[in-house]
């Protein structure tokens, strides 16, 4: 089978963290692998596959519409790690929605443009996607309350895992007792850090002795 991914996304945290566990899970040379990114990126890939090189950002209206489709289209499948779909593929995609809280919570957007723009993106990928990958029954779920109409799409997949977390061994030998309290992911506003603070300030007034750790990209 020929199968193309959306690559593009390799080098960022959060979908490229994902993406990373998805590459590193496949098994090349069972299928034909075309991967579509950046230069830079792809080249850092030690694995046999045609590369299609773009430049352009997904979350730009270039990456939308200046995306190699006619390579993509030789392929039998496209694969993205995200919701947001090039213009011009017509062989079968598979897409992933990781959540839907742009529409959950409503600050989280750049005003209402912005908040209807991410629904129809989210929308579309959901009628071209043959099926579409979620990471847990909370995202089915909300992805079902606003498109119903494409429940019978959505499968759960969780969350790929890079090696090297699964071969990870700690080099004391032993688990740190320390209470921390461990905050991984993204700095941004509809992360609810706000919240994880406000519960944090909390905590140390009932003279609860932990040590809070945030670790992630602005």
């Amino acid at each position: 089978m020929k199968i193309a991914i959306d690559c593009r996304y390799l080098g960022m945290s959060g979908i490229g963290k994902y993406l990373s566990g998805i590459l590193e899970n496949l098994d090349f040379e069972k299928n034909d692998y075309t991967l579509v990114g950046r230069k830079e990126k792809l080249t850092e890939i030690k694995q046999n596959f045609s590369p299609a090189y773009c430049e352009d950002s997904p979350f730009s209206l270039k990456g939308l519409f200046r995306f190699p489709s006619k390579r993509v289209n030789e392929c039998d499948v496209f694969l993205t790690p995200n919701f947001l779909i090039p213009y011009g593929i017509k062989c079968k995609i598979f897409s992933t929605i990781h959540d839907v809280v742009f529409l959950d919570i409503k600050e989280c957007n750049n005003g209402y443009f912005d908040y209807r723009i991410k629904k129809h993106l989210l929308k579309r990928a959901l009628a071209c996607s043959e099926k579409v990958f979620t990471v847990s029954n909370f995202s089915q779920e909300r992805i079902i309350h606003y498109f119903p109409k494409h429940s019978n799409k959505i499968i759960i997949s969780g969350c790929s895992v890079t090696k090297d977390i699964i071969e990870y061994e700690n080099p004391n030998g032993q688990i740190d007792k320390e209470e921390i309290l461990l905050y991984v992911g993204n700095i941004k506003k509809h992360k609810g850090l706000r919240i994880l603070l406000d519960a944090y300030e909390r905590i140390k007034k009932e003279n609860r002795h932990y040590r809070l750790q945030i670790i992630g990209n602005a």
